[in-house]
């Protein structure tokens, strides 16, 4: 379905997307079923909303269809307070300072049925580890084993595939602050202006990756992908 997006007009691109949307959350809630019976994650356990998350621009504009008006001034105030904490030196410091994520309400997200993966996938096996990193205000060693980390693994590689097909036909697929992304794809137009291949989020606010001794934006891990397919293609 991504891959269909260029050659249509504005109106067929939003319909092909909200299929993509619909049919991805589906795939997705399908596959952590099994995982999340096992977990020890419950309704207000709420010690992980405490945590940066960094989201692709079609799960920013997934949240933004279901998001009441009233609720994106907090959204945009939000995204302006998170700002310094948007590095990957600060992510621990947010947590120690206790920010929960704006969409935390009641000890309960607000926005669950249309959640990020990260937040979809990121599972506890037991709850007292988590609430210790809480009251201690550092980030935990989440209680995991290897299966919560393959419903971890299947999640992140079904959003990059995702991604990737948007990648493919020129789409903007960096990754943002969760708050800030939500903020600017709430402004009039932002979709359509997307789907056209403009690039609604500033690139200067797209988050840097670290890992294994080497940074880089997420778009670096497309390019990286774009050319295993081609090597493989070639053998």
């Amino acid at each position: 379905l991504a891959h269909r997006l260029q050659p249509f007009s504005h109106e067929s691109n939003k319909a092909i997307f909200a299929a993509t949307t619909m049919l991805y959350m589906g795939w997705l809630a399908k596959q952590m079923k099994p995982y999340a019976a096992k977990a020890d994650c419950k309704s207000k356990c709420s010690y992980c909303c405490y945590q940066m998350v960094q989201i692709s621009p079609l799960e920013a504009f997934r949240i933004a269809t279901v998001l009441k008006d009233e609720a994106i001034p907090r959204v945009q105030e939000a995204a302006e307070r998170l700002a310094p904490y948007n590095t990957h030196e600060r992510m621990e410091q947010r947590f120690r300072d206790g920010i929960p994520c704006v969409f935390l309400r009641n000890q309960q997200c607000s926005i669950y049925a249309v959640r990020p993966t990260t937040c979809a996938t990121f599972l506890s096996l037991d709850v007292r580890g988590c609430r210790a990193g809480w009251e201690g205000r550092f980030l935990p060693e989440i209680p995991t084993a290897n299966y919560i980390k393959n419903a971890q693994n299947i999640g992140i590689s079904g959003q990059m595939a995702l991604d990737f097909s948007f990648w493919k036909v020129g789409l903007q697929t960096d990754h943002f602050e969760l708050s800030y992304a939500v903020a600017k794809a709430t402004e009039p137009g932002a979709l359509n202006a997307w789907l056209s291949g403009i690039h609604v989020f500033d690139s200067r606010r797209a988050y840097v990756y670290k890992q294994d001794g080497r940074q880089g934006h997420y778009t670096k891990l497309m390019e990286l992908m774009d050319r295993n397919i081609l090597l493989k293609e070639r053998e």
